[in-house]
């Protein structure tokens, strides 16, 4: 995803999620040796419990992307197309 879509995503997700608190919010830029993700990533430093884990899941489903939870940080994706 690019900057834009990244940032609209974010505010869709607070939007949808509101039970969602991120003590830190930070976008990263695609990288090139990037292995599981294309374009910008959104990472949220939070612990999900079941209910924000399944809003987040069903929101970024609709949106054709994902996340992973790791090291207390939700990092939100555009999947690399298998081929």
């Amino acid at each position: 995803m690019n900057r834009s879509e990244a940032v609209k995503v974010l505010k869709g997700v607070l939007d949808k999620c509101p039970s969602i608190e991120a003590s830190s919010i930070i976008l990263v830029p695609p990288r090139a040796d990037d292995t599981f993700s294309h374009g910008y990533q959104i990472h949220l430093r939070t612990l999900l419990n079941q209910a924000e884990r399944q809003c987040l899941e069903m929101f970024l489903f609709e949106q054709g992307l994902a996340f992973k939870e790791t090291q207390g940080k939700t990092i939100i994706y555009r999947p690399l197309k298998k081929s």
